[in-house]
Order: structure tokens, then C-alpha cells, then sequence
């Protein structure tokens, strides 16, 4: 249901359905279990949901709601309404603890899972940035922190954060978002930040040594963490 589904208006020929689910079976046999599936799809959904023509088999699309669709289409929206619900719909890794083990369908399901991760991050950002600019900074930051759960490697994502904290006149939360990016980067990737979030850093802590704040008070951004990794600070912690 879920290959047929997000497959669009697309017709599959029953013996593609059936090696993608049961690879190992004999085509008699996997044909048979196929006819089984579509007696559960249509039992379920409806017989009005599959529409069969000679040997394909297809989804009847005006029957349903795919989330992914309409997911798609919010992301794609010009306007912040559209990209805050596309935020809102997404909960994380497409079709999460569905695995049959049979290496097509799980290569099929890698590709959808990445492409939708993709877009999420693209959407997120868009809409963190979007928010920001008309000043819905509560919001914003939520969207940030969602962003870093999908992507904790994400730079961009560390330093959007970091900028809306200094914004909010929290610098001191930025630096500790720096840390967490730090710690995150070493232990994941053995790497260290970017020019740009390294820079960045540098001129938020300048900015509190001015106004009477020392780089002292403050943790080794770069010392070696003995915890768990951090996760980013929420809005109430910063305060």
C-alpha cells in the first residue's frame, strides 16, 4: 500500500510487485502472496482503492490523503503559513519501523526516506529563517531546535540557532550552542566547525567581553566532553 501510494498515478506490473516484496519466493509463489496483499489492500481500503488494468496494478489517488504529498506541496508553498504547516506535518523518518528486509523495497524506502529528509531540512530552514525576519522569535527557535533533531550535523542549523539567541540578547546561549555543535562535530565526525561557525563564535563572545562578560565564565568550547553529547538548549533554559 505504502509502495503504491507514494508511487503517484504510477501502474505496476504484478511481477515487479511481487520480486520487490518477495524476492526469494518462486514467481508462483510470490504472485500468490501479491494477490493476497492486494485482497488485504482492497478489503481494508475499499475495492474502489486499486485499480487493475490487464497485469498493473495502481492506487486509486482520489480515494486518499498521502502525507508525504501533502507535505510536498506545503514545502513548495510561497507563503510562511504554507511552510510553518509543512514543518508542523512532518514527524520524522518516512514510514518509521517498517523494514521487510527485502533488499529492493529497502533500497526503494533508503532513496523516499533521504529525499523527504532532504526537503524537511530545506523546509525547516526556510521557515526558521522566515519566522525570524517577521520577528516570531519563539517560534523561530522551536523550528531551529526541530531542525537539529533531523540534522544534529548541520551547521547551518547551530549557527541559525546561535544567531537567534544573540538576537534575544541570550549570547551566552549562543556560545553554549557552539559547544554543543563542537561536541557533536568531534565525536561524530572527528571534525571541527566551519569557518563560518568558528567566526561567528568569535564575535558573539567579543560582544559579551565588551559589555563586561569574560570568555573565563564561560566552558572550553574545544575540550574534551566526558558526558553524553549535548543537546541544544531549549528557550527555557536559556533564559
Amino acid at each position: 500500500l505504502a509502495y503504491l501510494a507514494l508511487g503517484g498515478a504510477q501502474s505496476h506490473p504484478r511481477e515487479h510487485l511481487a520480486n520487490l516484496l518477495w524476492s526469494d519466493a518462486a514467481e508462483k509463489d510470490a504472485l500468490a502472496s501479491l494477490r493476497q496483499a492486494l485482497y488485504c489492500v482492497a478489503r481494508v481500503c475499499g475495492r474502489e482503492a486499486l485499480h487493475t488494468v490487464g497485469r498493473s496494478v495502481a492506487l486509486h489517488r482520489a480515494a486518499f490523503v498521502v502525507d508525504r504529498d501533502t507535505f510536498v506541496a506545503l514545502s513548495q508553498g510561497p507563503t510562511p503559513k504554507q511552510l510553518l504547516q509543512a514543518v508542523e506535518l512532518y514527524r520524522g523518518e518516512l514510514l518509521a519501523g517498517n523494514s521487510i528486509g527485502e533488499p529492493l523495497f529497502e533500497d526503494w524506502l533508503r532513496a523516499e526516506r533521504e529525499r523527504c529528509r532532504e526537503r524537511a531540512i530545506d523546509v525547516h530552514a526556510r521557515c526558521a529563517c522566515q519566522l525570524q525576519a517577521d520577528g516570531e522569535l519563539d517560534a523561530a527557535l522551536q523550528t531551529w531546535l526541530r531542525l537539529l533533531e533531523i540534522d544534529p550535523l548541520l551547521e547551518s542549523g547551530h549557527r541559525g540557532l546561535m544567531q537567534l539567541y544573540a538576537r534575544q540578547g541570550r549570547r551566552a546561549a549562543a556560545l553554549r550552542q557552539y559547544q554543543v555543535c563542537v561536541t557533536v562535530l568531534q565525536r561524530q565526525l572527528g571534525a571541527e566547525p566551519e569557518h563560518a561557525t568558528r567566526q561567528l563564535y568569535h564575535t558573539l563572545l567579543s560582544q559579551l567581553q565588551h559589555s563586561g562578560f569574560y570568555e573565563s565564565e564561560m566552558p572550553d568550547p574545544l575540550a574534551p566532553q566526558t558526558a553524553g553529547v549535548p543537546t541544544p538548549i531549549s528557550a527555557a533554559e536559556a533564559a
